[in-house]
């Protein structure tokens, strides 16, 4: 992984990967935490291009996949 972007004022941060086993290729993702009347929400997004051979919906499913469990992960240490 490589930071591409980090803005504090906007308590957001962007990378991107330059080798992975998941089944993508020139994947950027932002996460961004914005303030709410409750407390805050984090947003992951990412854009990516699937690899040749491999089904888009496998791809998200397994990106979405990961996206849960660190969101899981952050919520179970911040409680």
């Amino acid at each position: 992984e490589e930071l591409v972007d980090f803005d504090a004022a906007a308590r957001s941060f962007q990378y991107r990967i330059i080798e992975s086993p998941a089944p993508v290729v020139d994947y950027v993702s932002t996460i961004q935490v914005l303030e709410t009347a409750a407390g805050c929400t984090v947003t992951w997004s990412s854009q990516f291009n699937v690899t040749p051979g491999t089904p888009e919906a496998d791809a998200k499913r397994l990106i979405s996949t990961v996206y849960r469990a660190g969101l899981d992960n952050l919520a179970s240490v911040i409680g």
